[in-house]
């Protein structure tokens, strides 16, 4: 799914980062995307892959987020079939 991040021009309109999760893990991670700018994972630069926890902070650009997993270990969405 796109974010769109309104009114912070330095975070790359396309593929800044990337998060994924991990469905057999049951865990998210943040990846570095193909833009030139980079993403931030607790004031450290992403080169890599990290895994995210509860309440991280991803920054993009100027803009600052706390990561809130609404799914994990303990919950997880499940697929009704529809």
């Amino acid at each position: 799914m796109h974010i769109r991040i309104i009114g912070d021009n330095s975070v790359s309109r396309r593929n800044h980062a990337v998060i994924v999760y991990d469905p057999k893990k049951r865990n998210f991670y943040l990846l570095p995307g193909d833009a030139s700018g980079l993403a931030y994972h607790n004031n450290e630069a992403v080169y890599s892959p990290v895994e995210l926890t509860a309440y991280d902070v991803v920054q993009l650009g100027r803009s600052k987020f706390i990561f809130i997993p609404l799914c994990g270990t303990h919950f997880e969405w499940e697929d009704s079939g529809a």
